[in-house]
């Protein structure tokens, strides 16, 4: 397997690992503010297949791939959920929203001090297997760090319009919420397009303090 190759497979593994903690995250959120339909329909699993959707899961990272891109990104199938059968609907949609930008942070930060771990245990001249496992640290905390930042730009559907909606008033924070995802996505692509520069900015930053780099 060639360098390119192998660092494909890492970013693969690691997307479909930090996608699927980041909507179990959702789901454990909504059982913990009473609605458990995440749970009943099998969605609190690390079993990917329930997690796929062919969207995000397939065609977007395989579209970057083709593109040649240095990152890939994607996302998992939503968990179900239910606000009806929340204690406070309006607040609690808001941290089961935040709950899962929160667990790619949690992951990053894990990853990182691993890293850091790692570096005082090894010396410069790292065999070959040692300098893999450093690549896919790398690799796992940059894919959380974008998946972090990118879930919280407040643009349907993303989670950071429903962590801001409950501040936004009735009216908008319903316009919000209603948005379908095919327009919502569009706007997330045009943000991400205007905006890619500083992201990616804020990313490599992120990344390097975390890794300590």
């Amino acid at each position: 397997m060639t360098k390119t190759s192998s660092l494909i497979v890492m970013q693969i593994i690691a997307l479909l690992f930090s996608v699927i903690i980041h909507e179990i995250s959702h789901g454990l959120a909504a059982w913990w503010r009473g609605d458990a339909t995440a749970k009943e329909q099998g969605r609190l699993t690390l079993n990917p297949l329930p997690h796929i959707d062919p969207v995000m899961s397939i065609m977007v990272p395989l579209l970057l791939i083709i593109s040649g891109s240095s990152i890939i990104f994607g996302g998992a199938k939503p968990v179900p959920v239910n606000p009806g059968r929340m204690k406070n609907p309006k607040w609690d949609m808001a941290l089961v929203a935040a709950s899962g930008p929160l667990s790619n942070l949690a992951l990053a930060l894990s990853a990182g001090m691993i890293f850091r771990i790692l570096l005082l245990l090894t010396d410069q001249g790292l065999p070959v297997y040692i300098q893999g496992i450093f690549d896919f640290i790398q690799i796992f905390v940059i894919i959380n760090v974008l998946l972090m930042i990118i879930n919280l730009i407040p643009v349907p559907p993303l989670d950071g319009s429903k962590v801001i909606s409950p501040f936004l008033g009735e009216k908008i924070g319903q316009v919000f919420n209603r948005m379908g995802m095919f327009p919502g996505l569009l706007l997330v692509f045009l943000v991400f397009i205007v905006f890619r520069k500083f992201i990616g900015m804020m990313v490599l930053a992120v990344s390097s303090l975390i890794l300590g780099l």
